[in-house]
């Protein structure tokens, strides 16, 4: 993790220059800064320059700055919406269009969190954590996990309404995370970032907060579902 104290003159050795121009190095401190919400608005130093040659956007400047905030909305949601495109294509490529009822039922171990076919619909399991070892996960659960902690998210900001895991049913493939995942696309498109959610916080946080909390499960999800298909790929390879 960067060192709080080397911020400034990251942002610094950063201004004004062209992304492709950054070494590795640099390229993922930068990642970092954006990750940690710094924005230059309020820092005594240049506004950061972004080249985004390959998505033909040119040069754009980015508003960084070290209070924890980020005032410039547009570039608030253009950050979101460009870190979720970007495991969103990841998903639909390599993730969601190659699992099969076959696949997702499958079981690691005999210690697994699944989901279960019953008359009103697929139910979960719900993990014993007070109970190590803790279980392995299919990815037909980890289908379900998405659609269900996406679906909640959606609902407390909507309406302020949580869905208990008990009470979502998985819709048995993928299409529930698609339909998630448009719903998403239109409230995170108009929705002020600085609204305050009730979520799995004590306190309320910002809309763009619990935005940012959004890729990171679904990037963490995802990568837990490729884990389970190579594991089963090798085991018949």
């Amino acid at each position: 993790m960067l060192d709080a104290n080397l911020i400034p003159d990251k942002l610094t050795h950063f201004s004004d220059q062209p992304l492709e121009t950054l070494s590795p190095f640099d390229r993922t401190t930068l990642d970092q800064l954006h990750t940690l919400g710094i924005h230059l608005a309020s820092m005594a130093v240049p506004a950061l320059t972004m080249r985004d040659s390959a998505a033909g956007r040119g040069t754009r400047r980015m508003a960084v700055g070290l209070d924890g905030g980020m005032h410039n909305d547009a570039d608030r949601r253009l950050l979101l919406q460009r870190q979720l495109s970007i495991m969103w294509s990841f998903a639909e490529e390599f993730v969601l269009g190659e699992i099969d009822e076959e696949l997702a039922l499958w079981e690691p171990s005999t210690n697994v969190c699944t989901v279960h076919r019953r008359q009103d619909g697929w139910v979960a399991d719900w993990p014993d954590e007070d109970n190590p070892p803790l279980p392995e996960v299919t990815i037909a659960w980890l289908l379900w996990h998405i659609e269900w902690w996406w679906s909640d998210t959606i609902s407390r900001v909507t309406d302020g309404t949580p869905i208990a895991p008990e009470d979502h049913r998985w819709s048995g493939g993928t299409a529930g995370i698609a339909t998630a995942k448009q719903q998403w696309d239109t409230l995170l498109a108009a929705t002020d970032l600085d609204d305050p959610v009730d979520w799995l916080m004590p306190d309320p946080q910002p809309l763009w907060f619990v935005a940012s909390w959004v890729n990171v499960e679904l990037t963490k999800n995802l990568t837990e579902i490729n884990q389970v298909k190579m594991r089963r790929a090798n085991l018949h390879s």
